[in-house]
């Protein structure tokens, strides 16, 4: 009950007015279930009266317009009713996106790395659009108004005999009982097959996205996609087919018992009305009295059963927008200063960072300070946890165990909204947007300022003419046909400019030359580093001739730093960097004769 009140309380937050107009149009389409009964009866008793004389044209027409004004009335009605379900819902779906997306803000990205978390975040998607929330509101009408309903319809049905209302109303006990277990356990179903069905739905992506279709056809292997499709699909089915056989059956068994009672009453009636106790007129009315009392009971059940099971299917919903329980980054008054020329100045002392589900740390008992001005670079072999250092210096990820400082400040006093870094990851994103949206979006503030984002986007390298020239052209065609489609290196590009809109405070670029050439991305490294002079930078990257002229080199291994020092150090000390960067400049080492029989090497 706790959460139908929350669901309902929530909705009229959302709308009054409208809640009050659809609650107001569910109940007057279930009350004219008696009027129809109340007209069969005016119309047979004035049929039964006429028998023999002939019916009059004036009681025909008046027949005639009480069937239409009833039905005319009826269609109106649904009608209106199901224009303000569709309005409801489209304005309660927007509402609670709005809530979901403000609430998914302030909670902390790591959290995105389990797997469960990850599901509940799922769930919580399906329990929004599935439009339970609002359901629970219209059934919850819908029940008070059968009840009501059925409790006049019984009045009338009394007329004819106590039990018949009484065998009317107990024959739908069963089916009310059955009804509200398999609401749980259909939210239990449902729920348990979520980690099941978002496997099925990467399958299916793979089979028919086009970002897939490509290796598909080039190693083949769609038949293996639509084997481990079918495979996993043929699993979710079987099982469902179990649960919905073993209710099913109890399901018709209950609809037999019921279906007994009401056509005991039926013949009853109509034995009456045989023998001349009651009237044709009444036994038509107790007729489709106790066929509206079985229907309404039915109806009853359903409705419960559905509320039952969308009071379940909103419990992750209604908890994700009440509870203070999801690791939120917590809103500080100790410091609000927007980062702005005076520079970063970080401090991690005692880091250790593991991913969920893992037990060996990524990062054990890490010490590290990044001083204000200074160019640093962080190399080491694959999995050494450079990314994930990274991640954590921009308080992406929380450290398990340690304290993070900047400017002085533990990042956990600190303001929501206290901005102290930009980036530019491997993994970048490329929007469908426009050029001017998928740059700005370093800063948006400036988002109307062209000469800002084109600087930055010469900053980056990103030739004007792979977007001929127009910063409000789209990027991709998934919207626009005559959207510019930029390669790999290009979208490469797009991202950096981004991280170039924001000019102040930490520049932190993580494998943000993958996708270029070796020449271009010698450029763009040398222009980054020139640009940034001055300014706090973290730079990671394998290829280890980028960041000979960085002010100092930190070499992970293990989570842990082994090595640091300027390039001239490291190589001195003859260890794993130095290791690392003979092995680097050997495979840039040209075999060949120029004319004078000397070697030409590569700037590596």
């Amino acid at each position: 009950m706790k959460n139908i009140r929350y669901s309902i309380k929530l909705l009229f937050k959302i709308s009054p007015l409208l809640m009050l107009l659809l609650g107001l149009f569910t109940a007057l389409s279930l009350g004219l279930s008696p009027l129809f009964s109340l007209i069969d009866k005016l119309i047979f008793d004035i049929i039964q009266q006429s028998y023999g004389d002939g019916l009059e044209w004036k009681k025909v027409l008046y027949i005639v317009l009480l069937y239409f004004c009833y039905n005319f009335f009826v269609f109106a009605l649904f009608r209106i009713k199901d224009i303000t379900v569709t309005y409801a819902q489209t304005i309660v779906s927007t509402s609670l996106q709005k809530r979901t997306i403000s609430r998914i803000g302030k909670i902390d990205y790591d959290r995105f790395e389990e797997n469960e978390f990850y599901n509940y975040i799922t769930t919580v998607q399906r329990e929004i659009t599935g439009g339970n929330l609002l359901g629970i509101y219209i059934n919850s009408i819908t029940l008070i108004s059968v009840i009501a309903t059925t409790a006049f319809l019984s009045y009338l049905l009394f007329r004819l005999s106590a039990w018949a209302v009484l065998l009317s109303i107990l024959c739908c006990v069963p089916g009310f009982l059955h009804q509200a277990s398999f609401g749980r356990k259909n939210w239990e179903f449902n729920t348990s097959k979520i980690p099941l069905q978002r496997k099925i739905g990467y399958y299916f992506s793979l089979l028919s996205s086009i970002g897939a279709y490509r290796e598909n056809r080039i190693y083949d292997t769609t038949p293996v996609y639509k084997e481990k499709y079918s495979g996993l699909f043929g699993e979710y089915y079987k099982e469902l087919k179990s649960f919905n056989a073993k209710n099913c059956w109890k399901g018709v068994m209950m609809a037999i018992f019921h279906a007994v009672g009401t056509v005991s009453v039926i013949t009853y009636a109509y034995y009456q009305a045989a023998q001349g106790n009651i009237s044709l007129g009444d036994a038509v009315l107790f007729v489709g009295v106790c066929q509206s009392i079985y229907n309404n009971v039915q109806n009853a059940v359903y409705t419960f059963g559905s509320i039952n099971e969308a009071r379940h299917s909103v419990n992750n919903i209604l908890h994700f927008l009440s509870t203070s329980d999801l690791n939120e980054k917590k809103m500080g008054a100790k410091n609000t200063k927007k980062i702005d020329d005076e520079g970063v100045e970080i401090e991690l002392t005692d880091i250790t960072y593991s991913y969920p589900g893992v037990d060996k740390n990524v990062l054990n008992g890490l010490n590290l300070r990044i001083k204000n001005g200074e160019k640093l670079a962080i190399v080491g072999e694959n999995g050494s946890g450079k990314t994930t250092l990274a991640k954590i210096i921009l308080g992406l990820y929380h450290p398990q165990k340690g304290t993070i400082k900047i400017n002085g400040y533990d990042v956990k006093t600190v303001s929501n909204d206290f901005r102290y870094a930009s980036a530019c990851f491997q993994d970048y994103c490329t929007y469908s947007l426009s050029v001017r949206e998928n740059v700005a979006f370093g800063n948006i503030i400036n988002i109307r300022d062209d000469e800002d984002i084109l600087n930055a986007i010469d900053m980056s390298r990103l030739e004007r003419t792979s977007f001929d020239n127009d910063i409000d052209r789209q990027v991709t065609k998934v919207f626009d046909t005559n959207g510019v489609v930029l390669s790999g290196g290009q979208s490469q590009k797009l991202s950096l400019a981004r991280a170039f809109m924001y000019k102040h405070g930490l520049m932190v670029l993580d494998e943000p030359s993958a996708s270029l050439d070796v020449v271009t991305e010698n450029e763009i490294f040398d222009t980054t580093l020139n640009l940034i002079q001055g300014r706090t930078s973290v730079v990671i990257t394998h290829r280890l001739a980028n960041v000979i002229h960085c002010d100092r080199i930190v070499y992970l291994d293990s989570g842990k730093i082994c090595e640091e020092g300027t390039h001239n150090e490291l190589m001195m000390k003859k260890g794993k960097y130095a290791e690392l960067f003979s092995i680097q400049a050997e495979k840039y080492i040209l075999d060949g004769n120029n004319g004078n029989g000397s070697v030409n090497i590569a700037q590596i």
